[in-house]
């Protein structure tokens, strides 16, 4: 995933580990990814 969103695997782990901040086009990128709507992660 993280190469077909052009993300490192360092910088997911980080995201999934809570290290680093995502930022809102990090967040569209895998939300197209999963096709999954942006604002589902906000309700």
């Amino acid at each position: 995933m993280a190469e077909l969103v052009g993300l490192s695997r360092e910088h997911i782990s980080c995201l999934e580990r809570g290290k680093n901040l995502i930022t809102i086009d990090t967040l569209y990128k895998i939300s197209s990814y999963f096709n999954i709507n942006i604002k589902d992660f906000f309700e």
